[in-house]
């Protein structure tokens, strides 16, 4: 049997990777993740309660992210060194996090603060406070790592599918990329009536839009067939987000955003079926 090269290897060495990082983050993403537990730890906020309250702690699902996270750091990988020293922060954030909630929630469960006036939970809570803060910064620091693993990637794919003159899945993954830096221009409440957002967003917009006109060019030489129909739905809903942008940028209101993402998300749908379909 012949082996693979060793390149090909490499690359499914990081896409088995990335796979399995990206699966630990999304567990600490999702309900009774790291966010939802931590916003629920500090909402029950223990300093302020008495031993007198009914007080409930629990640890969610943090730790069911972990196994993912190792699984992806043993995988050997090239161009990933930066990514990896990141997730060794993570994991170690995250383990002592879930060692200190554990540890706690016994406590709460069986209402033994009510035989110490609370003081292990007071004392701990100064310690469980910073966890939070420390698994906190160290997710969010990974999440950037993952991106721009993610981002090198595409860009990758996006310049060898150019080198190869394949116009139609050239123009479908580097409109695609172009849209999600367009959504990207806005990560939070504030930056909808930001400038600066705006005028970063216009600046994209403006490339997108270049592609959209080769994407028409391009389905025009398509056959009558799924193909060219799915190509069609990327273009529209593309073309249909831009639009949602512009009114965006002239009423500042977060539904236009919410359309503009609706529309993004159909054009995933449609170029993951042009995918299958090739």
């Amino acid at each position: 049997m012949q082996q693979a090269p060793p390149a090909a290897l490499d690359a499914q060495s990081t896409v088995k990777k990335m796979n399995a990082y990206t699966e630990g983050f999304n567990k600490l993403s999702d309900s009774f993740g790291l966010r939802d537990t931590m916003k629920r730890y500090f909402d029950v906020n223990v300093p302020a309660r008495s031993a007198k309250d009914d007080i409930g702690v629990g640890a969610g699902w943090i730790a069911q992210a972990v196994p993912a996270l190792k699984q992806g750091r043993a995988i050997k990988a090239a161009d990933t060194e930066a990514l990896d020293a990141q997730a060794d922060t993570l994991i170690e954030a995250i383990d002592r996090l879930v060692s200190l909630m554990r540890e706690i929630e016994p406590y709460f469960t069986s209402k033994a603060y009510k035989t110490d006036n609370l003081a292990k939970g007071m004392a701990q809570d100064i310690l469980i406070r910073q966890a939070f803060k420390d698994s906190h910064d160290a997710y969010e620091a990974f999440e950037k790592g993952l991106e721009e693993v993610h981002r090198r990637s595409v860009d990758a794919e996006i310049a060898a599918l150019n080198a190869q003159g394949n116009r139609k899945m050239y123009a479908a993954r580097l409109g695609m990329q172009q849209a999600k830096d367009v959504i990207g221009s806005f990560n939070d409440g504030a930056s909808l009536r930001n400038a600066d957002s705006y005028a970063k967003a216009d600046r994209l917009v403006s490339g997108l839009e270049s592609t959209l006109t080769l994407q028409r060019e391009v389905e025009k030489t398509l056959p009558e067939n799924a193909i060219r129909i799915n190509y069609r739905q990327l273009t529209d809903s593309l073309t249909t987000m831009v639009g949602e942008y512009r009114s965006l940028k002239e009423s500042r209101d977060a539904a236009r955003f919410n359309q503009m993402v609706r529309h993004f998300n159909v054009a995933v749908g449609a170029v993951n079926a042009l995918n299958e379909g090739d």
